[in-house]
């Protein structure tokens, strides 16, 4: 038996997963937790280079939220003109993360935007409690945590919020690129445009 690699064939396949992805018509949460370069770019239309890696991890993500009960549950809240889409609401507001990444909690939370957002949720619902939902697809486990967050810790994330709003709109209508965010830039697919912003 002969076997041989056929990158055609893994080309056709990542080029059907890659898709196309429209400009947003409004602003959501998950682009105002965190850098607002990605988002700045993907309104001015710059092509997003999307690497193997970042393509599969997205598609297994969507996939997992498929596959668990609650996935056709998914709620859409608007506030102040910001739009979030959360995964699921059972006793509390649920947010299902998939991730890769053997770290403990406190430095996933620490590394990423999940907080943020999960507080911009329940600061649109009226609510101080949210559950977190993670599949560690290494260890193929799920963990599940309650979140319970102070008036202070939602306003004052609300209020970010809004800032990075605000901020991301006034350098879309001067065409000026925003000031990097302090977020992990692999997987992001702009990363070679900051580099040469920064060079």
């Amino acid at each position: 038996m002969i076997i041989e690699e056929n990158h055609i064939l893994k080309e056709k396949l990542l080029e059907k997963l890659r898709g196309t992805e429209g400009v947003p018509k409004t602003f959501h949460v998950t682009e105002l937790v965190g850098c607002l370069r990605k988002p700045f770019y993907i309104r001015k239309g710059v092509p997003q280079e999307k690497s193997e890696k970042s393509v599969l991890a997205k598609k297994l993500g969507t996939a997992v939220h498929e596959l668990l009960p609650f996935a056709i549950k998914e709620v859409v809240v608007e506030k102040d003109g910001v739009v979030g889409r959360i995964d699921a609401i059972w006793d509390r507001i649920t947010e299902l993360k998939t991730t890769s990444r053997t770290a403990t909690l406190k430095k996933i939370l620490q590394d990423t935007n999940y907080l943020k957002q999960i507080k911009a949720y329940c600061y649109m619902r009226g609510e101080k409690e949210a559950d977190l939902v993670i599949f560690r697809v290494s260890t193929k486990t799920l963990e599940c945590y309650t979140l319970k967050f102070s008036d202070e810790e939602l306003q004052e994330n609300w209020k970010q919020i809004l800032e990075n709003k605000k901020r991301l709109e006034y350098c879309l209508e001067n065409s000026i690129l925003p000031e990097k965010g302090s977020d992990i830039c692999e997987g992001c697919g702009y990363e070679q445009y900051c580099r040469m912003v920064e060079k």
